[in-house]
């Protein structure tokens, strides 16, 4: 069962990686690419559909019909749905204030932020219908079943405690690196950080210490003086501390509910505005 799990999330991950790096990498050119409306509708809509289909929902699509997984498994059932709503509404209220303070407003319309949604509502009838049903399932439904699979594998690995959530903790990351939420020096950080706690411990400095991670550690902090110090670190933790509350927040609900409504129901209106 263990190996079939380990199996499952290297498949997931292996998929969804090189559409994740081809976002990053040139997500810009392809946004540029798409706000040409001048073209016809499939040459500006498809390159921006096929990244994201391919990063959230290719993966965990042939995993799930792989292992003949139905949406109940994850979450998707009627017990302590109200609990779930509730907990997840909760979880995204500092993403809300987030939105309130950075654009002084905070209006409630699917996917506003999404330009690609604006081109699509310009199109004629029914293209417009049909495209925006397409991002609503797409960048909707498919991102956050993403992180509610991909946490359901992980945790299937790992148990998650009272407070501490691995496949939450995980998939807070991944959001914060998709939605480019921080400084990619701030990842190495991170990265470094992490690599030297988890492999030097409780020695610390002692014999059992990776020469490596001392060095990385030692570089990290460099990272953090050359940008500004502290205000480099506040920075980005503005930046981040609101989508991982709702990250780790609504999957740690849906840990402890078993219920997974919150997190579909919670994403559609605000997984765009991330963007």
């Amino acid at each position: 069962m263990t190996s079939q799990i380990k199996k499952d999330i290297t498949l997931i991950m292996s998929i969804s990686f090189p559409f994740a790096a081809l976002h990053l990498i040139a997500g810009n050119a392809i946004m540029d690419y798409e706000k040409n409306i001048s073209r016809p509708l499939l040459f500006w809509f498809l390159p921006v559909l096929f990244v994201q289909f391919g990063m959230t929902c290719l993966g965990i699509i042939y995993v799930m019909i792989k292992n003949k997984e139905s949406l109940s498994d994850h979450g998707l059932v009627k017990r302590n749905a109200c609990l779930s709503i509730a907990g997840c509404f909760i979880a995204s209220i500092p993403m809300a204030v987030h939105i309130w303070f950075s654009s002084h407003s905070l209006k409630f319309q699917l996917f506003r932020e999404f330009s690609l949604t604006h081109n699509i509502l310009k199109c004629t009838f029914p293209l417009n219908i049909m495209g925006f049903f397409i991002i609503a399932l797409v960048w909707g439904l498919g991102e956050s079943l993403f992180y509610v699979v991909l946490a359901d594998k992980i945790n299937a690995l790992k148990k998650p405690t009272s407070l501490w959530n691995p496949g939450a903790f995980f998939c807070t990351l991944i959001a914060i690196v998709i939605h480019r939420k921080i400084d990619y020096d701030m990842i190495f950080i991170f990265a470094a950080v992490l690599s030297f706690i988890q492999d030097c411990g409780p020695s610390f400095w002692g014999d059992n210490a990776s020469i490596v991670n001392i060095i990385l550690f030692i570089l990290a902090i460099f990272v953090i003086l050359i940008n500004g110090t502290m205000q480099f670190v506040f920075r980005n933790l503005f930046m981040m501390l609101p989508i991982g509350i709702l990250i780790y927040g609504s999957l740690f609900i849906r840990e402890k509910t078993g219920n997974a409504w919150g997190n579909i129901l919670l994403f559609l209106p605000f997984c765009l505005l991330m963007i």
